[in-house]
């Protein structure tokens, strides 16, 4: 079984072909690769077909694993040079820590599980910190509750069926056809419990002997029949929250890890992230941190304003990723620019934005502050957008030449180093600029 590691937009092609792809994977691993970027019904947008013989990698992050027992590793892209072992092993770190964020899951529980990414693909943390977790909960008991049995006896027990009785025939009569409860762990969340440790079973290499003691340890409980039935009827209230912290890591296995979610020869293991959303979700942590002890609250994806109306209808909603104390418009991007020499020589550098991310926060302009304020485009560092290089903002003016210069429509664009700690993401200047912007209280006043 071979293993490969990768970044975002890499290549992949099959051994013996006349490609210069990044990765070369044998030919029933690519079949299968093949196969999965056609699926329309899986809705499979990771990879796609480029040209003949030549599979990209889109911009999801997380592990692949085919039917054969190759696996390939996709981490986030930094730079467009060969990662170093200790880089892939720092940045697998730091996706775990994207994962819990977007997750909303404690990263510090079983942080020494952390030393498995080391030598094995991100999956393997998440299925030995579900597992930790599990232990756990097993150890202190799991949650059993009443569960209503149907059946036939000789003897009575609990509640006579008369109707069914009546339909017994003259052969049958020394049996009863009964109704009782039993107090059983045949529950919603246990089923779900034992289907991810069925499935994690059968994927894990770093924690086989502790998925097989729990397998066997939860052998009276069925495995979930509906799992997104059995997810709906999850209760979250006070008897519960022990089950609060693994019910995330279970999610995520269940819908990601389950191979019975692929039919046929598209049958493998997937868990896959859509980096854009890790990158917001992770953005959205590190504003809450930076501006929390201000006072200032943070607003997600709000839905306030529309671009147009017609026929009194509000069209095309509005839908900025942050409104920071309903002043400042923020929209994260996992987008690389370049500031590098080749893009300053020129002076209108565009940088490699994009003309659209403009458009849309000429529109979050005009609709969430008036057309007069400012708003901050948050891109991710790398080799070409440092955030040592940024002491000073990179600004462009969306004023009409016609408006009163007080009145400026301003955009900044902010680096963002995510491989930093969350306190020290963001360049000096950012924060001053939204401090500095803040009207100031007179004292004394309320």
């Amino acid at each position: 079984m071979s293993f490969y590691s990768i970044t975002e937009h890499s290549t992949i092609s099959y051994q013996g072909c006349d490609s210069k792809a990044d990765i070369q994977v044998n030919k029933k691993c690519y079949d299968w690769l093949k196969k999965l970027s056609k699926s329309e019904e899986n809705s499979f947008a990771a990879i796609r077909l480029i040209k003949e013989n030549v599979l990209k990698v889109t911009n999801y992050v997380g592990v692949l694993q085919s039917p054969d027992g190759t696996t390939i590793e996709i981490l986030p892209k930094t730079t467009d040079k060969q990662l170093t072992e200790q880089q892939k092993k720092q940045l697998r770190q730091k996706l775990v820590e994207l994962v819990c964020i977007s997750q909303r899951s404690p990263l510090e529980s079983h942080r020494a599980n952390l030393e498995i990414i080391k030598n094995y693909p991100v999956h393997e943390w998440l299925m030995g910190e579900f597992l930790h977790l599990l232990e756990q909960m097993v150890s202190r008991g799991l949650r059993y509750d009443y569960e209503r049995i149907e059946e036939e006896s000789r003897y009575i027990r609990g509640r006579l069926r008369i109707d069914k009785q009546l339909q017994q025939g003259a052969a049958r009569q020394h049996l009863f056809q009964i109704s009782h409860e039993i107090f059983s762990p045949n529950r919603a969340e246990n089923r779900l419990l034992k289907t991810a440790v069925d499935i994690v079973f059968k994927h894990t290499k770093a924690h086989w002997k502790l998925a097989n003691k729990l397998k066997h340890l939860m052998d009276e409980i069925p495995t979930s029949i509906h799992p997104d039935k059995d997810f709906l009827s999850w209760q979250n209230n006070r008897l519960m929250k022990a089950y609060e912290s693994i019910k995330p890591f279970c999610w995520l296995i269940i819908k990601q890890l389950n191979p019975t979610t692929q039919s046929g020869q598209l049958a493998g293991m997937s868990l896959l992230f859509p980096m854009e959303k890790l990158f917001e979700d992770y953005v959205g942590h590190c504003l809450q941190n930076t501006f929390a002890k201000d006072g200032l609250d943070l607003t997600r994806q709000s839905t306030q304003q529309y671009l147009c109306q017609h026929q009194e209808k509000p069209l095309f909603m509005l839908k900025p990723d942050f409104i920071l104390a309903n002043k400042f418009v923020l929209d994260a991007k996992w987008k690389q620019l370049d500031l590098s020499e080749a893009g300053e020589k020129q002076g209108t550098s565009k940088y490699n934005i994009s003309q659209n991310d403009f458009y849309q926060m000429f529109a979050y302009g005009h609709k969430y502050l008036q057309g007069k304020g400012k708003l901050f485009l948050i891109y991710p560092c790398h080799e070409k957008f440092d955030i040592n290089d940024s002491k000073h903002p990179l600004t462009f003016d969306f004023t009409p030449s016609t408006q009163n210069n007080d009145e400026k429509l301003m955009l900044y664009i902010v680096p963002c180093d995510w491989q930093r700690p969350v306190q020290s993401v963001f360049p000096d200047w950012f924060k001053q600029a939204i401090l500095q912007s803040l009207p100031t209280t007179p004292e004394g006043g309320g």
